[in-house]
């Protein structure tokens, strides 16, 4: 596989990186390693068998080479999911802030539409008390101006006595006569 890659890259004319060739030497190593091919444990036939100091000595060599862009894409990477994962507690927390201003809301509503009742209600007894107050003083009112119709026409008619006993003689119309025909046309 290594000859294709090196194949291709030749042909194009490109510089190899030193990946490319600690990629080589770990397919080098698998190749070189010893196959086992072992009946009494089954699971171990046909496995090879690498120098363990080796590969880590090949693993290092490519975490040194890798690009400085790799690095920063790892690193992005692990960024990336904090990111995500503080944007999905941020939304958690505005989802529940947002229930919260609802359920307030629909609170404020209820106290303003339990207010607007007692207004009505208060408004209507206010109104009905009122009604009562203003027909018990017209009552009052029409006693009073009775009463003092009866006393002015007593005072007429006394008037009307006085002046026939001091000869004014007989008018047309005495005060008291001329107060009931204006009852009259009422």
């Amino acid at each position: 596989m290594s000859d294709m890659y090196n194949a291709d890259h030749s042909e194009l004319g490109e510089p190899r990186h030193p990946i490319d060739d600690i990629i080589e030497e770990i397919e080098d190593l698998g190749d070189q390693g010893q196959r086992w091919y072992c009946r009494l444990v089954p699971w171990l036939w046909g496995r090879t068998v690498i120098d363990h100091a080796e590969l880590l000595n090949l693993t290092a060599k490519l975490r040194q080479h890798l690009p400085q862009e790799m690095s920063e894409a790892i690193t992005i990477a692990r960024q990336r999911e904090q990111i995500i994962q503080q944007a999905e507690e941020q939304r958690e927390r505005i989802i529940q802030s947002a229930r919260e201003q609802a359920q307030i809301i629909v609170s404020n509503d209820e106290l303003v539409r339990q207010a607007e009742e007692k207004a009505d209600q208060i408004v209507k007894a206010a109104r009905t008390e009122a009604e009562a107050i203003r027909a018990e003083a017209e009552t009052w009112s029409r006693g009073v101006v009775e009463r003092l119709e009866g006393h002015v026409r007593r005072v007429l008619a006394t008037l009307d006595r006085a002046k026939r006993s001091l000869g004014g003689g007989p008018a047309e119309f005495t005060n008291a006569e001329r107060l009931s025909a204006e009852d009259q046309q009422d």
